[in-house]
């Protein structure tokens, strides 16, 4: 199981740079709660669309802590692409107490395609407890550079959602569906993680 422990403090995408290609102006008068509402949404806008590129293309986009549990220990475990770094290793004992796992037995392993971890002596594991989350690891992701087709992907989407705030609009031609754009699909494609099976 894969749990958000602290979420993400800077997002790839301003809201200026989003206001910026909407074309539009940000009033910066702090009693303007026009201003205070419109950032705001803005600011949801690009965390959704950011989360969307994460979920379509199997990355994370901005540095946040997750947490992963484990049925038992193995030589690897697989976490994520994106690791940058493995915070700490716990696990509930024979006695079904939670103990630290010595941070000089593992070490972060890279990969394009698969981040995850490795220790250093897989025969000597400790015994775990019969439960689904024996061990627990946490660590963080994100990239330490957006590439520029994230960045335009999540700038055109929350775009796309900013101006049209319905998926479908009743006109007077009818029902008009608005779709996501298919810019959107190509500009994540060539970062998604192949799926096997």
């Amino acid at each position: 199981m894969l749990r958000l422990i602290t979420p993400p403090t800077v997002e790839p995408v301003t809201v200026t740079e989003l206001a910026t290609n909407l074309n539009r102006f940000i009033p910066t008068d702090e009693q303007s709660e026009y201003a205070d509402y419109d950032v705001g949404f803005m600011a949801a806008l690009i965390s959704a669309a950011r989360e969307d590129a994460e979920h379509y293309t199997g990355r994370y986009w901005a540095v946040q802590t997750l947490e992963k549990t484990f049925r038992d220990f193995d030589k690897t475990l697989s976490l994520t692409p994106t690791l940058r770094s493995i915070s700490s290793v716990n696990y509930w004992d024979q006695e079904d107490t939670e103990r630290a796992f010595p941070t000089t037995d593992y070490l972060p392993a890279f990969g394009n395609f698969c981040g995850g971890i490795e220790f250093r002596d897989p025969y000597a594991f400790p015994s775990v407890a019969q439960r689904s989350d024996a061990v627990n690891i946490r660590f963080e992701v994100g990239p330490y550079h957006t590439p520029a087709t994230v960045k335009q992907a999540i700038l055109l989407i929350a775009s796309h959602w900013y101006e049209n705030r319905e998926a479908a609009n009743i006109t007077g031609g009818g029902l008009e569906i608005r779709e996501v754009p298919f810019a959107y699909r190509w500009l994540l494609d060539s970062h998604r993680i192949p799926v096997v099976g």
